[in-house]
């Protein structure tokens, strides 16, 4: 079971190629090649952003009945 709270970036870019149906097909970009393909939304790709439900939790009384984010992102 994972929350993601943990989970690396590269399993997340792995779960999400399943999603788009080419599984494990993962192109590693520099933040330049990335920028050049992208435009300026590739930086907000590149920043060290955390996951978390905590607030959803907190304010509206959310309880998550499916844990594994990974899964559910391999699905699409």
């Amino acid at each position: 079971m994972s929350t993601c709270a943990s989970c690396a970036t590269s399993d997340i870019t792995l779960a999400l190629s399943h999603a788009a149906g080419c599984p494990g097909r993962i192109d590693s970009l520099s933040l330049d090649e990335a920028l050049r393909r992208m435009g300026p939304i590739a930086e907000a790709f590149a920043l060290d952003q955390q996951l978390t439900g905590a607030r959803a939790r907190r304010e509206l009384g959310w309880t998550p009945t499916r844990l594994d984010a990974l899964a559910e992102l391999s699905q699409g």
